[in-house]
């Protein structure tokens, strides 16, 4: 099932995905995402996960 990870950055950093999964249960999709800041600044950001079935 493809899901979009949609990273909205508040102001001109960059945050890098490194790892994006999605697991399967009986209640339902778990989707597991780790970001990291590569700068030396807090980034302020939203995450908005999606599931576009």
């Amino acid at each position: 099932m493809p899901a979009n990870i949609i990273d909205d950055v508040i102001g001109s950093d960059v945050l890098v995905t490194v790892n994006q999964g999605v697991i399967a249960t009986n209640n339902g999709l778990n989707y597991t995402i780790t970001i990291t800041n590569p700068g030396s600044r807090p980034v302020p950001h939203n995450l908005n996960i999606q599931d576009w079935n």
